[in-house]
């Protein structure tokens, strides 16, 4: 075991630090220095943030806006929600270690024992100015540790708490420990040009450098070193931005075509349906909570301007649970958002982002209108376009191509009958021979497969046959049924289980009226008829 010493000495003792409790489902959140956290880590489930906090009108709160540096890349692994739930924490390291350390993602500077997954920190040390290039560094980290159940919830935000090591998880039982530390330390600039974006430069800046380049008339940098085009182009910053205002205009002319939006309220009236209509899937589960009343309460503000109303209705969905919050942990979890309204900000999320916070399933989109995703999307446009396409072939009494196929071949299979010749079938169809060829491939397919399946059938009929004549009874089930299915009687697969469950009723009511009754000179049923039938009926199903 790695002591945590080395963790806590990564701060300095000035820093302060949010120290938050979890006790009898309560959340405690004190402002600590980072001295305190030795003393903090004996207790049990304890969290820190992880990024050290800065005063902020006279206030240290635990949020983006008192973020004072960022000083961790993390990513939480719940992969005992995955198919490696039955693999060790070794077994997860050996396979990050074989397959992903130094080659698609950073050796990460502590790996931590949660109790019950894994948490990867990276250790870094940026200015909160660098946040957009934090949130590009911790996607990508996230998007690649996909399949080991990283934790979406944590990924974009800066003040996230985790357990302290050296405390306890009082689900698990077990200590949260460090099991492997290194002296590693990156920065953002660094790891998106070795993960992600690479030493050669985007077709933007290349783009913009030959423009550069032909409008002032002087020789390119060398187009494969991406720190010689970016020095390029800073140097002649009035030719780019020239160049900018050029295809701005051009993407303008380009989207002429008009897009039909949703509204500022009809967004957020649809949003709070959907979240509404996603606690009524889940039968009210306690999943997600905070996440959802959040998320209510602010749209809802947005709704109706009205403070209080809008807690009262989401203490009113919270109430519908199974597991609810206590009015004070709902007061607690929702009051961001009634900061984010009255300071006139926006809290903007996009739909993807709902969806992977929330783990929206496609099962769940079917359901929903505006958390969908992309593909949802799709399938939706792709029924509304064949519902109107067959209601457009209705109005003007057209077929489908389907059935003009359908048609067509069965006119050609009428016509080989009555002896057409391949010319007057063509003229007749206004077909080419390559088409009626083709038809005829699969018309012989059908006729085949017809009759492969009326030879099983036969050959079943046949089989038991010899079974049959062993029992004296007047009504045979499987012989009757058999006698359907190889006549010209064509009954739908609803009928056929009909009239098949009614016959074996009848072979059975008249075995057990022939051990009641012998003197009615019913034969009684060899031994083993069951075992028997049960055989012949399952070989029936699989050949129709």
């Amino acid at each position: 075991m790695i002591s945590s010493k080395k963790f806590f000495a990564e701060y300095k003792n000035s820093e302060k630090l949010n120290i938050m409790r979890i006790k009898s489902g309560r959340a405690d959140n004190m402002i600590r220095l980072a001295t305190e956290l030795p003393k903090a880590a004996g207790n049990s489930d304890i969290y820190m943030s992880m990024n050290p906090l800065t005063r902020v009108n006279h206030s240290v709160r635990r949020d983006q806006e008192h973020i004072a540096r960022l000083k961790w890349l993390y990513v939480d692994l719940d992969y005992y929600n995955t198919v490696y739930k039955a693999y060790t924490k070794d077994q997860i390291m050996g396979l990050l270690e074989l397959d992903y350390y130094d080659r698609i993602i950073p050796r990460p500077t502590y790996v931590v024992d949660s109790g019950r997954g894994l948490y990867l920190l990276w250790r870094i040390d940026e200015n909160v100015k660098a946040y957009s290039r934090w949130i590009k560094m911790q996607m990508y980290l996230y998007n690649q540790l996909l399949d080991f159940g990283a934790d979406r919830k944590i990924v974009t935000d800066s003040a996230r708490v985790l357990r302290i090591p050296g405390s306890t998880n009082s689900k698990s039982g077990s200590c949260v420990t460090i099991l492997e530390a290194t002296d590693l330390k990156y920065s953002l600039t660094s790891l998106i040009r070795d993960y992600i974006t690479g030493d050669q430069p985007s077709d933007k800046m290349i783009s913009y450098a030959e423009h550069i380049s032909k409008t002032l008339q002087i020789p390119l940098p060398d187009m494969q070193n991406r720190d010689a085009v970016k020095l390029y182009i800073s140097t002649n910053k009035d030719a780019a931005y020239m160049f900018h205002q050029h295809k701005v205009g051009q993407q303008k002319i380009k989207n002429k075509k008009i897009s039909y939006l949703r509204t500022e309220y009809s967004l957020a009236r649809a949003r709070l349906n959907d979240l509404e209509q996603l606690i009524r899937i889940r039968d009210y589960d306690r999943g997600y909570r905070e996440h959802i009343l959040f998320l209510c309460r602010y749209w809802q503000l947005c709704i109706s301007d009205d403070y209080a109303g809008s807690l009262q209705h989401v203490i009113a969905l919270n109430n519908t649970l199974h597991n609810p919050l206590s009015e004070k942990e709902v007061v607690q979890a929702t009051k961001s958002a009634e900061k984010y309204y009255a300071a006139g900000k926006i809290f903007r999320c996009s739909n993807s982002y709902v969806i992977q916070t929330l783990n929206i399933t496609p099962a769940e989109m079917q359901y929903l209108q505006v958390f969908i995703s992309p593909e949802e999307r799709k399938n939706r446009k792709k029924v509304r376009n064949q519902r109107a396409y067959l209601a457009y072939l209705k109005n003007t009494g057209k077929k489908t191509k389907k059935d003009q196929i359908r048609d067509r071949r069965i006119a050609i299979e009428k016509m080989i009958r009555k002896g057409y010749s391949v010319v007057k079938i063509c003229e007749t169809l206004h077909i080419s021979r390559a088409t009626l060829y083709s038809d005829l491939k699969i018309i012989q397919a059908i006729a085949g497969e017809k009759e492969e399946k009326k030879a099983k059938l036969q050959k079943l009929f046949e089989a038991y046959k010899s079974v049959e004549k062993k029992k004296s009874l007047i009504f045979s089930a499987p012989l009757l049924y058999m006698s359907f299915r190889t006549s010209s009687v064509v009954l739908c697969g609803y009928a056929r289980v009909i009239l098949y469950r009614y016959l074996r009723y009848l072979w059975v009511s008249f075995c057990s009226f022939s051990r009641h009754f012998g003197s009615l000179r019913f034969d009684r049923p060899p031994i083993g008829w069951y075992n028997d039938y049960i055989t012949y009926f399952n070989n029936v199903r699989m050949v129709l």
